[in-house]
C-alpha cells in the first residue's frame, strides 16, 4: 500500500488521541478548524468549574469575529467580543462546543472532557459561507 493512504487514518487517530491529551488541532474540511491548548491551572484546582477561553477568527481574512460559543444540549453559552475573545466559567463535565457566526459555517468540536485544575484555550477559524436563494 502507498504511504499516502495511511496518512489520513494516522491524522484522524492523532486528532482523537490529542483530544484526550494536551493539544488538539483538528480540521474539518470546508468548515474551518480549531486548535485547543490545554494547560495546568493549579490556582483553579479547588472549584468544580474551569475557564474555557479563546479567540474566534474568519478562516480566510483572519479578522476576529464576535461569534457565539454554546455547549451542545445545554443552556451554556457566551458571545465573543469585537476582538473575537471569549471567556466562560463552565462546570466540569464532557461537552461538544459549537462556534457560530452569521455568514460563516458552524463548527462543532468533538466531545471534550473538562477536568479540575486545567485551562482550556481555543483558537477557532470559521469559514465564510455563501447562501443562495432558490429563486435565483
Amino acid at each position: 500500500m502507498k504511504p499516502q493512504k495511511h496518512m489520513g487514518v494516522f491524522f484522524l487517530l492523532v486528532c482523537v488521541y490529542l483530544t484526550v491529551g494536551f493539544k488538539t488541532n483538528c480540521e474539518l474540511k470546508n468548515k474551518g478548524y480549531y486548535k485547543l491548548n490545554i494547560e495546568s491551572d493549579p490556582l483553579n484546582n479547588a472549584t468544580d468549574s474551569v475557564i474555557v477561553s479563546g479567540k474566534i477568527f474568519d478562516l480566510k481574512t483572519k479578522e476576529p469575529l464576535a461569534a457565539i460559543l454554546t455547549a451542545k444540549d445545554t443552556k451554556i453559552g457566551c458571545v465573543a467580543n469585537q476582538n473575537g475573545y471569549f471567556e466562560k466559567k463552565i462546570k466540569i463535565g464532557t461537552y461538544n462546543f459549537i462556534f457560530s457566526f452569521v455568514g460563516n459555517t458552524t463548527l462543532t468540536t468533538k466531545k471534550i472532557k473538562l477536568k479540575k485544575g486545567v485551562k482550556y484555550n481555543f483558537d477557532v477559524y470559521l469559514d465564510s459561507q455563501i447562501i443562495y436563494s432558490k429563486d435565483h
